[in-house]
């Protein structure tokens, strides 16, 4: 707790900063990699892009496949995030988005679907290298015989939903 307490007051205090070289200004987009079970549906990091179509207003995209055998099994989504406190190149974010695919439950291969509202902090660690790390609830779907429903609150993976991307 003493560790994500450093990190907030960290990127709090780094808004007094200067902007960063063309992250927050106009529209911009990021590629790299990220873990974040609720939009891929599995622990294996996945590809994601990061479209900042304003100085406070982006889309983050997600597109994963952690296995082609036994099963073919891909999850993706999309999630708005709006800077509530900074811009987009380091800031508190609040937004929500869907992700969907189909992954392994109860021993078999089935579709699910999550709604997830967001909460994260994003910030460069050097020009053009942006990290973001981000948490919410997720409501999941999975639908079968008895619809399942599972609300998880919390760091959306083992790596807290922690995203890397390179600024193009």
């Amino acid at each position: 707790m003493r560790y994500l307490t450093f990190i907030c007051f960290f990127v709090c205090g780094s808004f007094a900063l200067g902007k960063a070289a063309n992250v927050s200004r106009g529209s911009s987009f990021a590629i790299g990699s990220a873990s974040d079970v609720s939009f891929t549906g599995s622990e294996v990091p996945a590809l994601t892009a990061i479209w900042s179509f304003s100085e406070l207003s982006s889309v983050q995209f997600y597109l994963g496949i952690p296995t082609v055998s036994p099963a073919y099994l891909m999850g993706g989504g999309a999630n708005f995030r709006y800077s509530v406190a900074g811009d987009n190149s380091r800031g508190l974010h609040v937004g929500g988005g869907l992700g969907l695919g189909a992954k392994f439950f109860g021993g078999a291969r089935t579709f699910f679907i999550n709604i997830v509202p967001t909460v994260g902090v994003h910030f460069e660690i050097v020009e053009k290298v942006l990290v973001s790390v981000d948490s919410g609830v997720t409501f999941s779907l999975i639908p079968g015989g008895a619809t399942n429903i599972d609300i998880t609150l919390g760091g959306r993976s083992l790596a807290l939903g922690l995203s890397i991307v390179y600024i193009l």
